[in-house]
Parts: C-alpha cells; structure tokens; sequence
C-alpha cells in the first residue's frame, strides 16, 4: 500500500474451472486514464480495472483495513461513514423514542436495518 503497488491472486475454488494463482505481479499498475493507482483508489466496495479486467473489491485483510483507518482514507473514516448513514435514514422511518435522541444505540441502529431490508 505505501509504495502503490498491486499484485492480484486468484483465491483457489476447487471444481471451479479457474486457474488460482498470481494473476497480476506486483507492479504499479495504470487506470484507463493513464494516471497509476493509489492506495486511496483500492477499498472494499470500488470497481478497478487492472490491465482490460474490471474487479470488484469485495473484502481486505486486516493490514489493509488498519492502514485506511490510520491515514483516514474517506471510505475509511467512521465518523464520515456514520453521518452518511444518519442522513439517509428518514426520521419516520425511526420510532418516535428513537427519533427523540440525540443518538441512537448499534442495537436501535440494526434492528433499523434488518426491519429495512424485510419492507
């Protein structure tokens, strides 16, 4: 991450026809626009295309996570994150108790959530 460079490995899934391994060595590698990718460029969730492959960060190892917290990467940044998620929750979609409060408990938050996603 310090030196922008990437390497890619394909994770082995038996009987799935694909060749694990080392797809890409680790390289810089540059975008479609011709500028080289970063390590704010690489975070869970972003769409990158390395060398005419389009990739879909799903998941990273603890290292990665710790290092994007550390320098406050945005997607990163809990307090952005949170206040992302405040915004987008309508108050009539809370119970007026909950809707009162300055803040609300991780317990009120995901029963928000799991109701949220059975509507």
């Amino acid at each position: 991450l310090s030196d922008d460079t990437i390497s890619v490995f394909e994770p082995e899934k038996r009987n799935s026809g694909i060749v694990h391994g080392k797809f890409i060595e680790r390289s810089k590698i540059k975008k479609p626009s011709g500028e080289y990718y970063q390590a704010e460029d690489i975070f869970v969730g972003a769409v990158v295309n390395f060398r005419s492959h389009q990739f879909v960060i799903t998941d990273a190892d603890e290292y990665a996570l710790s290092y994007a917290e550390k320098h406050q990467f945005p997607e990163a940044d809990l307090t952005r994150i949170m206040g992302i998620l405040c915004d987008s929750i309508p108050e009539s979609a809370l119970s007026e108790e909950v809707a009162q409060k300055e803040s609300i408990s991780y317990d009120d938050f995901l029963e928000y959530v799991e109701g949220s996603s059975h509507s």
